[in-house]
């Protein structure tokens, strides 16, 4: 399905830049719940966000598999602005979740592993429990000082759709669900919680295309697939 929207170049170049901005508000909260998104200590982190999915999706072949240097530069862009030391970081943190990071030495090692494992090992799992691993095993070693969930985000969005699966929004109302998941190492409501959110972003995509292109003719019936490519 989305393959056909990709190719109506003007609704895919507003479907991501509007994917950015939706994102980037929830990532705000991902990070802190309590966080006031009218103040204006929001809005670098925000714009910053919006500026790091477009980077990945717009100036990445999605063809390309992850590399730590591009989680690296898609941290950077996260966190700029911020006066933190790119890169991994170099000094413990603790996760606000509960569990206890690794030490900075052995992030690289980890980091390894962990890739090693998305591509050798899980190949044959499907995407949203692929992704779901992928997501608990990068949050809790926590690779940076900070913006590990957003970071998370992102490339989870861009495994996604190399694996023709619609994005996610972990929103206010599945926060919650999410950071437990993450906390008791719980993969498989990790990724039913994926798949509803993922099959939620779809029709989404469709009822946008519908409201901006089928004005006169309200009941035009899109019907969605689960194949999503980007």
């Amino acid at each position: 399905m989305f393959i056909e929207f990709k190719e109506k170049d003007k609704y895919y170049h507003e479907y991501i830049n509007l994917l950015a901005i939706r994102t980037a508000y929830a990532s705000i909260s991902l990070e802190s719940k309590e966080a006031d998104l009218s103040l204006p200590d929001t809005a670098l982190p925000i714009m910053n966000f919006k500026d790091a999915l477009l980077h990945i999706f717009e100036n990445q072949d999605c063809d390309v598999k992850i590399y730590p240097s591009m989680m690296q530069k898609i941290n950077s862009i996260i966190n700029r602005g911020t006066f933190l030391s790119e890169g991994y970081r170099r000094v413990e943190v603790l996760s606000g979740l509960n569990f206890i990071p690794p030490v900075p030495k052995q992030i690289s090692n980890k980091i390894m592993c962990l890739l090693d494992n998305y591509y050798n090992v899980w190949t044959d799992l499907p995407p949203f429990e692929r992704e779901a691993k992928f997501a608990i095993n990068f949050i809790r070693i926590q690779p940076f000082e900070d913006g590990n969930k957003r970071t998370a985000s992102i490339l989870i969005n861009y495994n996604l759709c190399r694996a023709h699966a619609a994005p996610i929004i972990v929103d206010k109302a599945n926060i919650d669900e999410y950071l437990r998941c993450i906390e008791e190492y719980d993969e498989q409501s990790l990724t039913t919680l994926f798949e509803k959110l993922s099959k939620r972003e779809l029709d989404f995509m469709v009822q946008l295309y519908q409201q901006l292109y089928f004005k006169e003719e309200p009941n035009t019936n899109l019907e969605t697939d689960k194949t999503f490519s980007l």
